[in-house]
């Protein structure tokens, strides 16, 4: 190797030790990884989010062992822009039944996992590499097995032990002129409880409004998922989901005077309507593989009526409400499915989309919908949630009742709206979290049976809180305000630690175009699909436009 790179190389190394010693002060006396094994440490260095080296080290003391690591790194040729290093300890055995309740997926990032064989190191994922390639921490042990040709029964014959570990994680930044190191926390910048202020919202809803139109194709189609890890948009696909974005981008577009904004909506409305859109008879439908959802049929009537394009699409707005009155029953109920006539499931989410359309229908004074049919639903439903709540039942008969309320005398749309919401608030975590990125998100452990946590959930319900906490100052009632203010803005702040934003969670992704201002499913699971930034944003929205200076100003911790 000529001696100019050898120096390179070298100029390299000299810079990331004194940059993490900087960084650690002093702080590097760990925990060892076990006390037979001592000191552990695994680096990744990348170049625009690709690997190029992955080491992992282990010996006496971390000092000796960081020390050998730096040396290991092929830092000559000045590509690496990244180096992530895990400084691994406490390495602690699970059982060989996986599913033992040890292992959860909250875990992910926080422990990394290992396989021991003989009480000797075989293989091992870091923390930060579970988060990078989204893998939950028994995926990674089933991947290390496999990665041998073996499989969960060599646990149970105790040929090979799996173990969970921690690890102080570290992101360093190589540039020209010197290398920059911080910590990180779970593959991510560390917590900062710091306030959600204006400022804070309007950020997070930019990025937010951002990613949406940059999903927008050429062709006006939407990206329904993407998978960062992969660099690579999923399969799948969803009527309903794909109708409410082009609501969300109809709604931006509003919100703004840019006409590529707009260019991009209208786009969106005309692939919806010509990839899902169909006729039988007098109805038009949804379609979705062979399915037919009533919840597909509203939102896709009300993306039509809320574009400035509606009267082009006149004709399907018309057969759409035709489908919803002929699935809405005498007693008030709604069949939910079209097709297969036979389903009738889904009753949480696909009437209260319904009745948002009709809400939204007779404010703007829609020949089709009448109130007299909005309070029968009203009522069948109100019955429905009290007999057996679910959240998800919560926010779209928020939203709905809330604009339904201004056309009609009936004083127990109110009451309803406020003993849903007052509900609600027991789902959101804040003193029970078990980590502190897992602040203000929707999610009970102790009634996993009302959903898990997502950030398309987190979302919606900042849709219909949003609406109650504006019922709440109409009444001047300062209890429920405070209460669902603090929990408009301890989801923001969930949603905002969900946010591809920085260098500092990004480093991982190849490419980032497709990523930033995006919203995770999770902290441990960075999927990110169309809903996880539309609900939030549509929230978000309207948070920015009723807040005042002095709600900003109150505490939400």
């Amino acid at each position: 190797m000529p001696s100019d790179v050898m120096d390179a190389g070298a100029d390299v190394r000299t810079t990331l030790r004194a940059a993490l010693a900087d960084a650690l002060d002093g702080d590097a006396a760990l925990p060892r990884f076990s006390k037979t094994l001592g000191s552990v440490v695994v680096a990744t260095s990348r170049r625009r989010g690709q690997i190029r080296q992955r080491i992992c080290v282990a010996g006496d003391t971390l000092a000796v062992v960081l020390d050998k690591t730096i040396d290991e790194l092929d830092l000559a040729d000045g590509q690496t822009d990244t180096v992530e290093l895990n400084f691994c300890h406490s390495l602690r055995p699970v059982p060989a039944d996986l599913n033992s309740g040890r292992l959860d997926n909250n875990q992910a990032g926080i422990l990394g996992v290992a396989l021991l064989e003989g009480g000797q190191l075989h293989s091992l994922f870091a923390p930060t590499e579970l988060i990078a390639s989204n893998r939950s921490p028994k995926r990674a042990i089933a991947s290390l097995l496999e990665s041998d040709g073996l499989t969960a029964d060599a646990l149970a014959v105790g040929a090979i032990t799996a173990a969970t570990f921690k690890s102080e994680q570290y992101l360093c930044r190589l540039t020209p002129g010197g290398a920059d190191v911080r910590s990180l926390f779970r593959a991510a910048r560390p917590i900062e409880l710091v306030p959600m202020d204006q400022r804070a919202v309007a950020e997070l809803a930019g990025g937010m409004s951002r990613w949406m139109l940059n999903q927008v194709q050429p062709d006006g189609r939407t990206v329904y998922k993407y998978w960062p890890s992969r660099g690579t948009e999923a399969d799948g696909d969803n009527t309903i989901r794909q109708a409410m974005a082009t609501i969300c981008l109809g709604r931006i577009a509003a919100r703004t005077a840019d006409p590529d904004a707009r260019d991009r909506a209208d786009r969106n409305l005309d692939h919806l309507l010509a990839t899902y859109y169909r006729e039988e008879g007098d109805y038009g439908l949804a379609i979705e593989e062979e399915k037919v959802k009533l919840g597909g049929v509203a939102l896709m009537a009300l993306a039509i009526l809320e574009s400035p394009n509606r009267n082009r699409h006149a004709e399907a707005l018309t057969r759409l409400t035709a489908t919803i009155n002929h699935l809405h029953n005498a007693d008030g109920s709604f069949r939910t499915f079209y097709a297969p006539a036979d389903r009738n499931d889904c009753q949480n989410f696909y009437p209260g989309e319904t009745l948002l359309f009709w809400a939204y229908a007779l404010k703007a004074g829609l020949p089709g919908v009448t109130v007299d049919a909005y309070m029968r639903a009203f009522r069948y439903y109100r019955g429905w949630f009290r007999a057996d709540s679910n959240p998800a039942f919560v926010p779209w008969h928020t939203q709905a009742h809330f604009v339904m309320r201004e056309l009609v005398d009936e004083p127990e749309l109110d009451g309803f709206i406020f003993e849903m919401n007052d509900w609600l608030l027991s789902m959101q975590q804040w003193d029970s979290a078990p980590y502190a990125d897992l602040l203000g998100r929707f999610y009970d452990p102790e009634r996993p049976h009302l959903g898990p946590p997502h950030a398309s959930a987190t979302g919606v319900y900042l849709e219909g809180l949003i609406d109650a906490f504006e019922l709440a100052r109409l009444y001047d009632d300062k209890p429920r305000q405070a209460s669902y203010r603090t929990a408009i803005l301890r989801g923001a702040r969930s949603l905002a630690r969900l946010q591809f934003k920085t260098d500092d969670d990004m480093f991982y992704i190849g490419q980032r175009q497709r990523v930033e201002g995006g919203i995770r499913t999770e902290t441990y699971n960075n999927e990110i699909r169309v809903d996880n930034v539309q609900h939030g944003l549509m929230g978000l929205h309207r948070v920015l436009e009723r807040f005042t200076a002095a709600d900003y100003a109150q505490p939400d911790t």
